[in-house]
């Protein structure tokens, strides 16, 4: 406690931490009377976040906040972003983006901010493994579209050598299970167009060969 001793009724403490004041006053005929006063300090949350960072277009990332204390929490810019008032939005920044993070006490006391730089590195690839086995072993058993910055299948197509069409798709997830018809297709070497967009909206095209193998 603090004792506070003055012939004014005004005093000014400035605490660090919550405390109890006591007030005592004594009137001319020296009788006393004494008041405890409880003041509550707010502390200023704290705030963490992860670090700066660079990714290649099209990748995603999981930004982190924290704080030892009860707050809530606003990003900016929300855009690509899947929830903006949570400590962790997962984003997917099409171009180098610095995403910044305030958080506000329970009372409404206090904002602190935060940014993270997140770097784009805008690099384009298209391409197809050369083999896969789908013989049912649980490896390697479709083969997929990959590469760096692709936004969109367009369409991937796969021919036997004697031209006939057996695959056709226009999903990057799906990729191509050795069959056709629900029939296994024979071990040999497959032909293939692939036509996809990037995330800058331009067209790329590949063509090349498959080898199955059982």
């Amino acid at each position: 406690s603090i004792f506070l001793k003055d012939t004014g009724t005004t005093n000014f403490a400035f605490p660090d931490s919550s405390m109890a004041f006591t007030l005592q006053g004594t009137d001319s005929n020296a009788c006393e009377q004494t008041v405890q006063v409880g003041i509550q300090v707010q502390q200023i949350p704290s705030l963490e976040v992860s670090s700066d960072t660079s990714l290649i277009i099209g990748e995603r990332i999981r930004l982190e906040a924290r704080s030892n204390e009860l707050v809530s929490y606003r990003w900016t810019p929300n855009t690509q972003m899947d929830c903006e008032d949570c400590p962790s939005p997962e984003v997917q920044p099409l171009d180098s983006t610095e995403y910044c993070v305030v958080i506000s006490d329970e009372n409404g006391c206090f904002e602190v901010e935060r940014c993270i730089l997140i770097a784009i590195d805008k690099k384009y690839s298209l391409n197809v493994p050369q083999s896969f086995s789908p013989n049912g072993d649980g490896s390697n058993e479709r083969i997929f579209v990959k590469g760096w910055g692709l936004d969109k299948l367009l369409e991937w197509r796969i021919y036997n050598r004697w031209g006939q069409q057996v695959y056709e798709s226009a999903d990057l997830d799906e990729g191509w299970d050795g069959s056709y018809r629900g029939e296994p297709q024979n071990m040999d070497t497959y032909a293939y167009v692939v036509r996809a967009l990037n995330f800058d909206g331009e067209e790329m095209v590949l063509e090349g060969f498959i080898t199955l193998i059982r």
